[in-house]
């Protein structure tokens, strides 16, 4: 019953543990595709030997059920799960939560306990400030691959008082525990000067203007890089936008959908499990992909929506960073500037929980292009 841990998960729940029992509040930090479920079932399972009850939040229902799943695996009993509509028992030992559910909710909630939350990145907002000090929690560990708000900013303030850094996506690739990558610059390139930026990122309205008639190039695109038809997950600027590149490449004869939050649950649900399964190559949407999504068959990420968030950019790539039987590399392809002016997912960033900006200084550490023809060569991200 249950998995091994990897030697950095345990040693990532030894030190939660150690922090844990002094009363600290660690942040723990694990790159996108590292096992964040997976520590979030051990911390759970020990918390078993205690009278604590266990809550874990999120927010969203993927995620929900891969933790519930994950936890069911690991201590063979299955947590109580909280999604809309759900009417829980409030005193099981284990419960799994999305925070929406819960801020709507706030009476009902159970007070004390540990708290564990993922994707803690969003610990700053307000809503979920309000299901924590409603849960008022013993103690609370939150988990992340990406430790920086929205708008670049640390996470000091949002309820975690030491941070825990895992290893690093570099020394995770080397000893194939992710994918390394090749990565290219396309040449169907969106041009974002003038744009203005928002909450730390570019305009997204102003964005849609600028990706107008380019679908067609960015389908050349992939056909001409992605040249093993790696399934791939294509992120354009809006739910329109998707739609308008998911028509183009099935004009092309590509199978492909595009899938977005409106979607009825269950049809969301079969999107993916189609993808999954290798009867859909091309999966489009804008946002339901970046959080939470385990499809490690994925093998191609192509960004058809230039950012400025390393936090988006950085969970974007875990996407298909994962290992998975027959995928020797993961293909990046980038339509816009993010390539040349953040951090790539070969190369470490400082990380923090004080307030100040995070450091995204712009530099080129995992991948030198140079133009020849209108040609675009891409070398392997650098050791």
């Amino acid at each position: 019953m249950g998995f091994a841990l990897r030697s950095y998960q345990q040693d990532l729940v030894d030190r939660s543990c150690q922090a844990l029992k002094v009363r600290q509040a660690p942040l723990v930090v694990v790159p996108t595709g590292g096992g964040k479920t997976a520590l979030i079932a051990e911390m759970v399972r020990l918390n078993r030997s205690t009278d604590r009850q266990s809550i874990a939040i999120c927010h969203r229902r993927e995620i929900a059920l891969q933790i519930t799943a994950a936890n069911k695996h690991h201590t063979g009993q299955a947590p109580e799960l909280v999604l809309s509509g759900s009417r829980p028992d409030w005193s099981a030992p284990v419960l799994v939560a999305m925070v929406p559910t819960l801020a709507r909710r706030l009476a009902h909630l159970p007070q004390g306990g540990l708290l564990l939350a993922d994707e803690a990145h969003h610990m700053g907002s307000t809503s979920w400030q309000r299901v924590r000090d409603a849960l008022a929690p013993d103690l609370t560990i939150g988990f992340t691959a990406t430790p920086i708000r929205p708008d670049g900013r640390g996470l000091g303030g949002a309820g975690s008082n030491v941070l825990l850094a895992g290893s690093p996506p570099k020394w995770l690739m080397e000893h194939g525990f992710l994918c390394p990558y090749d990565l290219y610059a396309s040449p169907a390139q969106i041009n974002v000067a003038g744009v203005s930026t928002k909450l730390g990122d570019y305009d997204p309205t102003q964005l849609q203007e600028r990706v107008v008639g380019l679908a067609g190039a960015v389908v050349e695109d992939w056909q001409r890089l992605n040249v093993n038809r790696l399934p791939t997950i294509t992120v354009g600027v809006s739910v329109a936008h998707a739609q308008e590149l998911a028509a183009s490449f099935r004009a092309a004869g590509i199978t492909t959908m595009a899938v977005d939050g409106s979607m009825a649950t269950a049809e969301r649900d079969r999107i993916f499990a189609d993808f999954r399964a290798g009867r859909i190559t091309v999966l489009c949407a804008c946002v339901v992909v970046d959080e939470g999504l385990d499809v490690p068959e994925a093998g191609c990420l192509q960004l058809v929506r230039p950012t400025r968030s390393l936090r988006l950019l950085r969970q974007l790539q875990g996407r298909v960073l994962r290992p998975s039987p027959g995928k020797e590399r993961a293909l990046l392809i980038d339509h816009g500037p993010s390539w040349k002016e953040l951090h790539m997912s070969y190369g470490e960033i400082s990380r923090s929980l004080g307030p100040g900006q995070m450091d995204i200084a712009k530099r080129n550490c995992s991948l030198f292009v140079r133009g020849a023809g209108g040609r675009i060569n891409s070398l392997r991200p650098a050791a």
